[in-house]
């Protein structure tokens, strides 16, 4: 895949969009529970759901927005 068909990929698609908001999300997660222990840990179940349930939220927006043409109920 080149840049642009990546690019393209996170930028028009429910699971792109998903995977991207999940990344930043689980970055600010794990950045909270480093500053707050002092460690790195993948154990906690919550630094998993934080991030999975606000990815889901955001695409669920995206899907009921009218006015968003990427996809949703306006797509073709």
């Amino acid at each position: 895949m080149n840049p642009k068909e990546i690019q393209d990929f996170f930028a028009n698609t429910p699971l792109g969009h998903a995977i991207g908001v999940f990344l930043g999300t689980f970055l600010v997660v794990m950045t909270a529970d480093w500053s707050d222990t002092g460690t790195i840990s993948l154990d906690n179940w919550q630094q998993w759901v934080i991030p999975a349930a606000s990815s889901a939220v955001a695409v669920l927006a995206s899907w009921l927005n009218p006015q968003d043409k990427r996809f949703g109920k306006v797509a073709k």
